[in-house]
């Protein structure tokens, strides 16, 4: 048996609310075994595994009532859009280490809302030219959590350079912080924080 952690996020805006009726995001790439087989009634010559990625989350709107904010999975906090654009320009300029693998690290982006995600579009179709991998799209329902599973330490490695690459470049102040992460057992998964985004 194969024990995953996740992480939660919730944008929930009152502990009251009634639950979303699609349920809960769960990470797609707990599923290790889903990857392209067929294109256009042809084999795909090429495997593109979709637990080979980096996952990105569009809320909208966010925690704070913002119209949009993103999450990085394996990075704390709320980000803008421009701040994920210069992730994804910075992640890609990397080297991969070889514990990563030989094929380029795809995206899947996540979003809460039919749209969420899609500004990122242009970006990401240059990027994923340049760089050879590919982007997925998940979700587009009006989910309120979502349960991630720990980044791989190589993956995280690649993510939090990219990432802290960013930091001298100007931002427009939409940058929120998580709150405090509290320990909670996800059944046969092992503990992981459980991070609460609340609207003020």
């Amino acid at each position: 048996m194969v024990c995953i952690g996740l992480l939660q996020f919730s944008v929930d805006a009152d502990e009251k609310s009634p639950p979303s009726p699609f349920g809960d995001f769960n990470d797609p790439r707990q599923t290790i075994s889903i990857y392209e087989w067929i294109r256009d009634g042809k084999p795909e010559q090429r495997i593109r595994q979709l637990n080979n990625s980096i996952l990105i989350i569009c809320w909208m709107p966010d925690s704070n009532g913002k119209f949009e904010s993103y999450q990085i999975s394996g990075i704390d906090g709320f980000h803008s859009r421009e701040r994920i654009e210069l992730f994804l320009h910075a992640f890609y300029a990397l080297d991969q280490p070889k514990e990563v693998g030989t094929e380029r690290l795809n995206v899947i982006v996540a979003g809460n809302n039919w749209g969420a995600g899609i500004a990122l579009k242009e970006k990401l179709m240059a990027l994923s030219k340049e760089h050879k991998f590919s982007v997925f799209y998940a979700g587009g329902w009006a989910f309120r959590k979502a349960r991630l599973i720990e980044e791989p330490e190589a993956r995280q490695a690649m993510i939090r350079e990219a990432f802290l690459k960013t930091n001298n470049s100007e931002q427009d102040g939409a940058d929120q912080p998580a709150t405090a992460p509290e320990s909670k057992p996800e059944g046969d998964l092992k503990p992981q924080p459980e991070s609460e985004g609340r609207s003020q």
